[in-house]
């Protein structure tokens, strides 16, 4: 949730990086245009609950990879799914379908 470490960590280390969001930001160019610098930092990690696929198609547009976490129900699932969601951290490996969201191959 720390942005402004995470922004550090992709200086100093040669490993992937992403940012944490728990709510939808209020203007996502805020959190987006900081990291563009650092290639290694691609990744955002939505909570289920601030999903916003306007948001998310902005993000991807950039050329970043937006994954989720906290869905629990087989319809949250499909739901990422039809957002086009890059990957779907989850405890339910069970709701998980086994063909990708559309141009996501």
């Amino acid at each position: 949730f720390r942005h402004e470490l995470i922004l550090e960590a992709a200086e100093k280390i040669s490993a992937d990086c992403g940012l944490l969001l728990a709510h939808r930001p209020a203007a996502l160019n805020a959190v987006l245009y900081p990291a563009l610098p650092h290639p290694r930092l691609r990744t955002l990690v939505w909570d289920y609950e601030a999903l916003d696929p306007a948001l998310l198609q902005q993000a991807h547009a950039l050329g970043f990879h937006n994954w989720v976490y906290g869905a629990q129900t087989e319809y949250e699932h499909a739901l990422c799914r039809e957002f086009g969601l890059h990957s779907i951290i989850t405890v339910h490996p069970e709701f998980v379908g086994l063909n990708p969201a559309p141009g996501l191959q």
